[in-house]
């Protein structure tokens, strides 16, 4: 009986569970049991590593043997690392889950203006030693694009591995479906990668490494095997039931779910060096105010994160940096990605010429951002590009991630989260929507919420309606898109329709006793981004478009800086992430960024906004739009399309 399971085994579910898990070259790694991987060749951790090759020798070394054990060679090989390590981003999923991280003791770093974001994650990326992992919803082949692969490729010879994982969908580029200048890198890793070093600076006998994903993979094939995955992870499911292990989610490749994330960190497993950025911005031009910031530049907000170097002597856990970490982690294994690699025909590709164009936007970059390098005190040619910067100017206070992960990974073995009425299929202790629950009624004063696209439901409504009347001196301040500067018209009819309308114009609520009670009309302010003397109305001044996703709390002294659009796409699609920041230092710049903001606003409902949304020069469409936006939100709702916004 034990041989017929054996032979059950090797015959058919493994070759299930190798189909179930994307081709042989895109499985997922054998995690090493010490996260610091200080010595072995998978320091980065690699999605392609476990073929099906290593898979049968771990089989083998675990034969059936009467004398040896009582259990049956399955079930101990069930037991082994190498063999949970095939599952292991959904177990780690169902940990994270489970467990609410707490307030992390940090360093925090605004991030002021869009070239010196740019210039920041070149000089993350300069001073990294061992590991840079980074992902992004929108990554363009443009200057700024081609500058952070130059920035890697350098990084590469070094020695530093490299992780990359861009998002199919958000980085979708038809006049390059095959994403060249990615491949240019993997190509060039393969040819000109320097040795890596130990813990104590010493070269070792292993390269760098590179290795690029594509999220949630839009390849046809991809697409195609999706649906037959999703049968065969149920037939693996029983297999794994039966020995009481724990089972693979089957949700197939959707589409629709993407990773709204944006994350740089580097050297991830050493605490005491580790440094990320979070923040809204993605990677092109406009961005960063490339080749300069004018009308087109989106106005946005980051911060540089690292751990108090007091805390992180030998310990790996229980710090900003790893928790961060290990979201990514998630994300760079989800079952629907694929990796990105120089196969037989891209071996033919000339990739001289995206060598060439990573070489010239760093001449470029280099020359556009020199008045920001001055205002930094850096030098772009210098060898220490960085090194004070990434030391100095850092504010401390505590850091909670929170995330909505769970919108890409569904696990049906965990109860339901409610998040904005909605039911939830994963527990997700971090979520978005929790923590900002949390917090907000936690502040006793002025709430400000910055979002370029803001949606909320009528139960969000009904939250902030009650908060706002169980004390009348508190405030609620709103900064949002106007439809002059929003570059998501559908976006903009959901925020003109329901925010003005429901917090400004009717200001009456229910109670938990069900009473009708009002809040007074200074309670609320409502502003949309641009003036009248915009550029883009044929003014003379650049306003740009607002991109940053943020909030601030008064009393708390406290901020969220997010990816977190707050728009139905983002609460109930996509996965996004979120710093809390406890520190009194880093709220008041972020007040002053938030007052900037407000400055730079007119008032939802004020003359000026009329006179906006009815200019000549707004365009036809807009201004067809700014008139017709109560009809639109009605067909908008009608037909369920306000999800997908």
């Amino acid at each position: 009986m034990k041989k017929l399971k054996f032979l059950f085994l090797i015959l058919v579910v493994l070759p299930l569970v190798q189909f179930a898990h994307g081709a042989a070259s895109e499985c997922r790694q054998f995690y090493s049991g010490d996260r610091a991987l200080l010595f072995h060749k998978s320091r980065m951790e690699s999605r392609a590593d476990g073929n099906l090759r290593t898979m049968l020798k771990t089989v083998f070394k675990f034969k059936l043997d009467k004398e040896s054990d009582e259990r049956s060679g399955v079930e101990k090989m069930l037991d082994t690392r190498e063999f949970k390590s095939w599952f292991a981003n959904h177990t780690q999923l169902k940990e994270a889950f489970k467990k609410d991280l707490a307030l992390r003791e940090a360093l925090v770093k605004q991030v002021n203006g869009p070239q010196e974001a740019l210039l920041a994650k070149i000089m993350m990326i300069r001073q990294a030693k061992y590991t840079v992992d980074l992902t992004y919803y929108i990554y363009k082949n443009d200057e700024s694009g081609y500058v952070i692969l130059n920035e890697l490729k350098e990084a590469i010879r070094r020695g530093v591995s490299v992780r990359f994982m861009f998002d199919s969908m958000g980085s979708f580029n038809p006049a390059g479906l095959t994403h060249p200048e990615f491949k240019a890198l993997v190509d060039f890793a393969e040819k000109n990668a320097g040795f890596m070093k130990d813990k104590y600076g010493n070269i070792t006998d292993q390269k760098a490494r590179v290795e690029i994903v594509s999220f949630r993979s839009l390849n046809p094939t991809q697409l195609a095997v999706g649906v037959v995955r999703k049968t065969m992870r149920g037939l693996v499911n029983s297999f794994l039931k039966m020995f009481g292990k724990p089972e693979l989610d089957t949700i197939f490749v959707n589409p629709n779910h993407r990773s709204h994330d944006k994350i740089l960190i580097t050297d991830q497993n050493f605490p005491e060096l580790a440094v990320a950025i979070v923040g809204g911005r993605n990677v092109g031009n406009h961005y960063y105010g490339i080749p300069k910031v004018d009308e087109n530049t989106f106005t946005d907000l980051e911060v540089i994160v690292k751990n108090n170097p007091s805390l992180v002597r030998g310990q790996h856990r229980n710090v900003i940096t790893t928790d961060i970490g290990s979201l990514y982690d998630l994300l760079y294994f989800h079952s629907g990605n694929r990796v990105v690699s120089t196969n037989i025909v891209s071996r033919f590709m000339k990739f001289k010429k995206h060598y060439a164009l990573m070489d010239s936007a760093a001449k470029t970059v280099d020359e556009i951002t020199k008045e920001s390098q001055e205002l930094l005190g850096e030098d772009f040619a210098s060898a220490d590009f960085g090194k004070r910067y990434l030391t100095e100017g850092f504010d401390k206070g505590g850091v909670d991630l929170s995330y909505t992960i769970d919108n890409v990974m569904r696990d049906t073995n965990q109860s339901p989260y409610e998040a904005s009425g909605k039911k939830r299929r994963g527990l997700n202790m971090n979520h978005i929507n929790k923590e900002l629950d949390q917090y907000l009624s936690s502040e006793d004063k002025h709430i400000t919420i910055v979002s370029p696209y803001l949606w909320l439901s009528p139960e969000q409504v009904s939250r902030i309606k009650r908060w706002l009347g169980s004390d009348p001196e508190r405030k609620l301040t709103i900064v949002t898109n106007s439809i002059m500067t929003s570059d998501n018209m559908a976006a903009q009819t959901l925020v003109d329709a329901t925010l003005g309308p429901q917090l400004v114009l009717n200001r009456e609520y229910l109670t938990a006793e069900g009473e009708t009670k009002s809040y007074g009309a200074e309670q609320v302010e409502l502003y949309e981004y641009g003036r009248l003397d915009s550029k883009d109305i044929g003014g003379d001044k650049a306003y740009g478009k607002l991109h940053a996703k943020g909030a601030h709390m008064k009393s708390l002294e406290a901020s969220f800086v997010t990816t977190y659009n707050a728009d139905p796409r983002s609460q109930f699609l996509n996965s996004e992430l979120g710093l809390f920041i406890v520190s009194p230092d880093h709220s008041a710049k972020i007040k002053s960024f938030v007052d900037q903001l407000i400055q730079d606003s007119h008032v939802w409902g004020s003359d000026e906004y009329h006179a906006i949304r009815t200019h000549p020069n707004l365009g036809a469409a807009k201004v067809w739009i700014a008139k017709n936006v109560d009809t639109l939100h009605k067909w908008m709702v009608r037909m369920r399309l306000v999800w997908l916004v």
